[in-house]
């Protein structure tokens, strides 16, 4: 009988529906590199799970969170969305053994 490890991510980080998760790989050289694993999981109007994914590597991760931010920013300063917007107190975090 043959053992198959199967991969997982070195890191896993959680908000709420909003999860990442960190996975190392290797190049043809051998060096290291990471990519960043996102999913957002909502229950449609069927009422089943479903999830969204997108893969991104290192360099992508601050385009993404400086687009979100500008959006989020733009977005609330309009008249009629100045309200609070619902804390991130759902945080967690799960280091890969």
């Amino acid at each position: 009988m043959t053992s198959q490890t199967t991969k997982q991510p070195i890191r896993k980080i959680a908000f709420g529906n909003i999860r990442v998760a960190v996975w190392e790989n290797f190049n043809r050289d051998n060096q290291v590199f990471h990519t960043f694993d996102l999913e957002r999981s909502y229950v449609d109007q069927n009422g089943h799970w479903q999830s969204q994914n997108i893969s991104l590597k290192r360099n992508e991760i601050f385009k993404v969170i400086g687009a979100l931010n500008k959006a989020f920013v733009d977005y609330y300063a309009l008249p009629q969305f100045r309200t609070v917007p619902e804390s991130g107190s759902d945080v967690s975090e799960d280091r890969a053994a």
